[in-house]
């Protein structure tokens, strides 16, 4: 996708002197707007983004943005709205923000390897303080899209001369089907628009319009912010960063000495990146698993073939007409990969209308070699397993080999927006073409209006009306049994961090918990299989000092529990609890040892309940018994 010998229709200087290896268009060239002028085009660009996105996500819950997801409330979402107060929390009291411990007692878990997005935690830090986790997640979710879609939207100025092909284009990129699926609570994987970013700086590297410097320190910062929000998009990104600048050098004629020369300073900003996290790189380096992290071998996430003819739930447009037929055959969601037939018939028609170009033709097979790459190990069709695919060798690399090839439609949908921008301003009137992406744009649009999308946070009224207060110590171990997935670090989140837990909901699982015989009845909430020795074992092991049952679960889970603790449960604010007798903790493993101490630096006259505003509103005790379940506000 770099930037060479382009012809005057892809967003060459203004009245270039001929070349003889330049390639005939038969088509003026377009006049290149000014400075202050793209300025202008790129802020109306991102408005325009910034609208449509608030219109899809953010007005639906302006009403109540501090106790309704913008977007999916259930599963992953949990986690990300965990580490958004968590890395403020940390910090504040003094803790290591990395190595936490308020989760899977007694080892803890190195956040570096989960999805802990520090960097937008700490960007959204006074957001979080002051309005609380909730309103700073939708804040996020509303602005990814705009993000992505105004950086891939920079990328196709600079390779096309018109200005609404462009906005067009990326517009695709930003709100595409891969961003609708990521948009279910994948804050790391929505959170993309350092990628389409980086692109930009490359190219305007290539074409001689940035200087080294300048170039050098902002790939730096975006690489840098990018491995803060996500260390799989991160190792992607270079990965595919090194097929594009490879695929540059094959193509390049005139500009293969900038190409050399930029593929340098690149490794250069990614080594300034690794010195600004060295302190995050160490802890990277030694919580590194000694097996793969995923199955990816197994094909468990890759892209099904049919995945890019048929629309999954989160798509407004034909998703309920294929649901019951092909749906449950595409295998799990998130893949992205749909392509609606208007966007289909419009890569056909520009594959035979620019054909000549070799830019783009090279970003044809950038995107053709991505979409391989998508499918995986093995090519299923329907769910069927078939042929091995060149993915195999790559899927048995360090790094790599934790990366699921089902998000790799990210590059795809960049290389569809890049095409979409050349073919639509290869004619002097190019709304025929626009309509026809339009089109396609269309039937991109999200379901909104589907039953997991805008849900409420329900959290016991045991644990956001503060009764927790009054049943656990602070700083001890409890064991939270729900039905609900990521429903303890919610619970920890409305506590504020008052205890510790005996598990977790934060991505990948420490080895030691998934050796753990009684840890997946736990985590399933599924008490089958589980003998009340096992769980009294568990207890034990994890210094469990409290366990508390949601009430949705507690019939199933009374006799087992009843058995291994010889306690009677108290019923309170939608939840059973078993108090058990005072823990005997090893030496300096005690809730007053120095590394679990909240730090809460109280002066004269600080109330013990404002150390951080990371924390729910309590409302007042109703005259009427309170509900099963409430809303926090997570409000100061």
């Amino acid at each position: 996708m770099a930037k060479m010998e382009l012809p005057p229709a892809l967003g060459a200087v203004p009245d270039p002197p001929p070349r003889p290896d330049a390639e005939p268009t038969g088509q003026a060239p377009a006049p290149e707007p000014n400075r202050h002028a793209r300025a202008r085009q790129g802020a109306m660009a991102f408005g325009a983004y910034l609208l449509v996105s608030f219109l899809l996500y953010g007005l639906p819950v302006l009403g109540d943005y501090g106790g309704t997801f913008a977007g999916k409330g259930a599963g992953d979402s949990r986690i990300f709205l965990w580490m958004l107060a968590w890395w403020p929390h940390a910090i504040s009291h003094g803790l290591n923000p990395v190595l936490s411990h308020a989760v899977f007692e007694p080892h803890g878990l190195n956040l570096a390897w989960a999805t802990s997005i520090p960097g937008p935690a700490i960007l959204m830090w006074p957001l979080t303080r002051a309005f609380g986790p909730l309103v700073s997640m939708n804040i996020v979710t509303m602005f990814a899209p705009a993000l992505a879609a105004w950086g891939a939207y920079l990328c196709c100025r600079r390779l096309a001369s018109g200005f609404w092909p462009a906005v067009l284009a990326g517009y695709l990129f930003g709100f595409s089907s891969y961003m609708t699926e990521q948009l279910g609570g994948h804050v790391n994987l929505f959170l993309i628009f350092p990628v389409p970013l980086a692109v930009y700086l490359v190219i305007r590297r290539i074409d001689g319009t940035l200087p080294v410097g300048r170039f050098v320190v902002g790939l730096s910062l975006l690489l840098a912010l990018e491995f803060s929000i996500s260390t799989e998009v991160f190792a992607t990104l270079a990965f595919f960063g090194a097929v594009a600048l490879c695929g540059a050098l094959m193509v390049a004629r005139a500009e293969r000495r900038r190409v050399v020369s930029t593929a340098g300073w690149t490794v250069t900003a990614y080594l300034l990146a690794g010195l600004a996290l060295f302190p995050l790189l160490t802890f990277v380096l030694k919580g590194a698993p000694a097996t793969p992290i995923r199955p990816v071998i197994a094909g468990s996430s890759s892209v099904d073939a049919a995945s890019f003819l048929f629309p999954r739930r989160s798509t407004l447009i034909g998703s309920d007409t294929f649901r019951g037929s092909v749906g449950p055959a595409l295998g799990p969601a998130e893949q992205g990969a749909y392509l609606p037939l208007p966007l289909i018939l419009m890569l056909i028609l520009a594959a035979v209308t620019l054909r000549r170009q070799r830019i783009t033709r090279w970003v044809f097979v950038f995107t053709g070699v991505a979409l391989l790459f998508s499918l995986g190990t093995y090519l299923h069709v329907e769910g069927h397993r078939s042929i091995p695919l060149p993915w195999t060798p790559f899927a048995r690399l360090p790094i790599l080999q934790d990366a699921l090839p089902s998000r790799f439609t990210m590059f795809v949908w960049l290389g569809i927006a890049v095409i979409a921008a050349s073919w639509m301003s290869q004619t002097p009137r190019p709304w025929r073409r626009m309509g026809l992406v339009g089109l396609g744009a269309v039937m991109l649009l999200p379901n909104v209006a589907a039953t997991d999308v805008h849900t409420p946070l329900e959290v016991p009224a045991f644990f956001s009306e503060g009764q927790y207060r009054s049943y656990i110590p602070e700083d001890h171990t409890i064991l939270y049994i729900h039905g609900d997935k990521g429903g303890e670090m919610l619970a920890q989140l409305g506590s504020h961090f008052w205890f510790r837990l005996a598990q977790g909901h934060t991505g990948p699982t420490p080895a030691s918990f998934q050796r753990e015989p009684g840890y997946r009845a736990l985590e399933s909430a599924n008490p089958s299989g589980l003998t009340y020795l096992v769980l009294r074992s568990y207890i034990r092991e994890h210094n469990v000092a409290t366990v508390i049952v949601a009430d949705a679960v507690a019939g199933r889970w009374a006799s087992v529990i009843g058995s291994a603790t010889h306690v009677d449960p108290i019923a309170t604010g939608g939840v059973q609890v078993y108090r058990l007798a005072p823990v005997t903790y090893p030496a300096g493993r005690s809730p007053s040892a120095p590394r679990y101490r909240r730090h809460h630096h109280r002066g004269r006259g600080h109330r013990r309940s404002q150390p951080h505003r990371v924390r729910a509103r309590v409302r007042p005790t109703p005259a009427r018994p309170p509900s099963p379940t409430t809303r926090p506000q997570f409000r100061p």
